[in-house]
């Protein structure tokens, strides 16, 4: 049984005409040297390539979050950052407002970025948000001199 396969070449004649067409494009031999792409760049803004990772991380320079627009170029904007994280979370358990829900969202888009920084903000913001927030009375007795004992217990 012969395997062999020949291979046959198609070639197919075009005419390559550059009426109407800038100089550098020919249909033929695909140049495009003088096309313009649209204002495309794949290395995210001016040229900057954004660090992402998904895993754990600590990028801090390089770091991108939400969009390529949100690029981090130095330590005080990545501190902006990690601010911005923490006061989200704060604001998270402040008592209920309507706008709860896009804040959660936007801090689960933080912590997506599993960057290690972030991730410690968010879990700060938490601390100081339940401790500023959620403080309950503790009725140490129901009588008005206090003599009830405060554990409750054996009693």
């Amino acid at each position: 049984m012969d395997m062999s396969m020949s291979t046959s070449s198609m070639n197919m004649p075009m005419s390559t005409t550059t009426t109407g067409m800038p100089a550098g494009h020919t249909m033929g031999g695909m140049d495009h040297g003088g096309m313009d792409m649209g204002g495309m760049s794949m290395g995210g803004s001016g040229g900057k390539q954004c660090k992402i990772d998904m895993l754990f991380n600590v990028n801090t320079i390089g770091s991108c979050f939400f969009t390529s627009k949100f690029y981090i170029d130095t330590h005080g904007q990545f501190a902006g950052a990690c601010i911005l994280a923490l006061v989200l979370v704060v604001a998270l358990e402040a008592p209920p407002r309507h706008a709860r829900f896009g804040t959660a969202y936007i801090v689960m888009l933080f912590a997506m970025y599993y960057n290690g920084y972030i991730l410690l903000c968010i879990v700060l913001g938490a601390f100081i948000g339940y401790f500023a927030f959620n403080w309950e009375p503790i009725a140490v007795s129901d009588q008005p001199n206090g003599t009830k004992e405060a554990t409750v217990c054996c009693g």
